[in-house]
């Protein structure tokens, strides 16, 4: 199976060189293209070339030839050392990868060449051209930051989250909100940045309201409090020191409050954040909370259980939840394979829970609303996806379920520099119409971790937040941003 292949970061860019002797006086030229091409149906692409000139020109360059719906109009050269040609895709241009030529000719007679593969990939799932520099934007950070969140605010801007060091050492959390187009909100907080040091210690976890605000969980090394932030980049209220050491946070929209919680507990927060209840979760570690409607959704391994059992709490009053009993009869459902935790979780509009695990390839279990798995979905109620073409680990670390069913995943390549893998499928598997048959694949030529993902339905756009800094001797905070049609 063909996939599409974006090259992020690049340091040096591999060229194709060919040089072509002739039995006439002509002198022949070298030209040096780039060997890969990307366009998108009803977009263009520039190929740019360098000529080391042999001949002086003139001559006619072009490309070709070309597949059904490409396009290229012929340049003259008189000597210049390069020259750019554009090509256009017709916007029923199939879905393509094709070698073919480029040309230099001197009266019909060939004077130089070169080839280049063309990509006729998707626009869903492609990078977005309209954030940043062809999709993507490095964040004004210094070495310290750590990214740890993202989210979608007011606008199509996002927010990202994570920890920096202050000027005297000491950790605060970091708050930057990025508008639609790649660049900070100079309006948010002090240019763009929550003020240093407004909260100090490291950010755990952080989701946003409907109206923009944020909780932060925020752990120092006398415990772990919450706090908020308002829509305008101002620190608000801070909590005491919650109990037992909470590691998620999620907003609740039915309840109009977080919820947040550790491997063993469920803390309900009021809008003061006040711990108004506390309950206790079977078993002895959860991977994460899931808040949909109101319910919270929290797999578990218990002791002697070699598979996750995800559970449905339920508010049973303000502030309260209990297991729900309509949900596998009050008992759980095991979801995860071999002992394999879960990654990432999602309810589509059919109350539908999707739970993605890593397993030899990506392993969705979809459970209907009332706790029973759905066995008509892959293979038993586990669909399996290889978006795969080396045998390099990939961790899936978010679910978007999409308005027509459809649902796309972002995964992590776990590989020593690292890069994003993008799918989407249906009931029946990998939707094909999606990049190229299926897959995107986003590669970065440094080390680089892929932390978190946020989905805009409404601007058609998916974002992740990467962080060079673990492993790389030149850090950096990035947001990489793909076209994605509901």
């Amino acid at each position: 199976m063909k996939r599409s292949l974006v090259t992020l970061f690049a340091a040096s860019l591999a060229c194709n060189t060919s040089t072509l002797e002739l039995p006439d006086a002509s002198t022949p030229i070298q030209i040096t293209a780039q060997p890969l091409v990307t366009i998108t149906p009803g977009g263009t692409a520039t190929v740019d070339l360098a000529i080391t000139a042999g001949d002086d020109g003139p001559a006619t360059i072009d490309i070709g030839p070309l597949p059904t719906g490409l396009t290229s109009e012929s340049v003259a050269w008189t000597g210049a050392s390069s020259v750019s040609l554009q090509l256009t895709a017709s916007s029923d241009a199939p879905v393509s990868e094709t070698i073919t030529n480029v040309n230099a000719t001197v009266k019909g007679a060939s004077i130089g060449s070169t080839t280049i593969t063309i990509d006729v990939s998707s626009l869903d799932g492609a990078l977005d051209p309209t954030f940043g520099q062809g999709g993507a934007w490095t964040l004004p950070l210094n070495e310290s930051a750590r990214p740890a969140s993202i989210a979608l605010v007011a606008n199509g801007a996002w927010l990202v989250g994570g920890t920096r060091e202050d000027d005297d050492g000491s950790p605060s959390v970091l708050l930057a909100r990025v508008i639609a187009t790649g660049a900070l909100d100079a309006s948010y907080g002090q240019n763009g940045f929550l003020a240093e040091g407004a909260l100090p210690g490291d950010e755990d976890a952080a989701d946003v309201d409907g109206s923009g605000n944020v909780a932060v969980l925020v752990a120092t090394t006398t415990g772990t409090y919450a706090a908020t932030v308002d829509p305008s980049g101002n620190a608000g209220t801070q909590s005491t020191t919650l109990d037992g050491g909470c590691e998620w946070i999620a907003w609740d929209g039915a309840g109009g409050a977080f919820v947040t919680g550790n491997v063993a507990e469920l803390v309900h927060l009021d809008a003061s954040l006040s711990q108004t209840d506390l309950e206790f979760v079977t078993g002895n570690a959860a991977a994460g909370l899931l808040v949909n409607a109101g319910d919270a959704y929290v797999p578990t391994l218990s002791e002697g259980v070699t598979n996750e059992t995800l559970f449905r709490w339920s508010p049973t009053s303000p502030g309260v939840y209990a297991i729900d009993p309509t949900f596998a009869f009050g008992e759980g459902t095991q979801i995860a394979l071999d002992e394999t935790p879960t990654n990432a979780m999602a309810v589509d509009s059919q109350g539908r829970v999707l739970v993605a695990v890593e397993a030899e390839a990506i392993a969705i279990t979809r459970v209907l609303a009332n706790g029973v798995v759905d066995e008509s979905f892959g293979t038993g109620g586990t669909l399996l996806i290889d978006p795969r073409e080396i045998n390099t680990p990939i961790a899936p670390i978010a679910l978007f379920p999409q308005s027509d069913g459809k649902v796309i995943v972002a995964a992590e390549i776990e590989s020593a520099a690292g890069g994003i893998v993008l799918t989407r499928f249906t009931d029946d598997g990998v939707d094909t119409t999606f990049g190229t048959y299926g897959i995107t694949r986003a590669l970065f030529d440094v080390p680089t971790t892929t932390v978190a993902a946020a989905y805009d339905a409404t601007n058609e756009r998916l974002c992740t937040v990467n962080d060079t800094s673990t492993q790389s001797i030149v850090t950096s905070t990035s947001l990489i941003c793909f076209h994605v049609t509901p």
